[in-house]
């Protein structure tokens, strides 16, 4: 599997590339407060932000330096991380039942570090609420852009 390899509260987690459109340094863009939820402005519109660590089980700090626009459900959301470590290709394997139980998991790889990386469910990270429509440019992307 492609992925793009990012950093959340000090693990690494694996987002997959045909669900990416874009990274973004979040620092470059406003985010502004929409009933409670927080929000990234870009120029083709504005997208929910999901802090990762607190969808994955860590702190939720708020203070992540990198986004990736990624679509997922039917709709496009900003995956805030604190690193981007780089495009990978990836040797998966299914979770333990116990470990991917109500976890938006999908999966998970052994790195070159002997690190585990964890694979992003975008479908389950998706927030609810108002359907986006979605990107003109969300088909299958062959490498991603990263945000230095």
């Amino acid at each position: 599997m492609n992925a793009l390899l990012v950093e959340i509260d000090h693990r690494p987690f694996a987002v997959p590339i045909d669900r990416i459109e874009r990274t973004v340094k979040l620092a470059d863009h406003p985010v502004r407060s929409v009933a409670g939820a927080r929000m990234l402005v870009l120029d083709d519109g504005v997208l929910p932000i999901v802090d990762a660590g607190a969808m994955l089980g860590g702190p939720s700090d708020g203070e992540r330096g990198h986004g990736v626009i990624v679509h997922g459900a039917d709709r496009r959301f900003v995956l805030a991380t604190d690193h981007l470590i780089g495009q990978r290709e990836l040797v998966t394997r299914p979770l333990p039942p116990q470990v991917s139980e109500g976890a938006p998991l999908t999966g998970g790889a052994v790195l070159a570090s002997g690190e585990i990386a964890l694979i992003v469910d975008c479908d389950a990270l998706a927030p609810t609420g108002a359907k986006v429509s979605p990107s003109p440019s969300s088909t299958t992307v062959p490498a991603v852009p990263v945000a230095a």
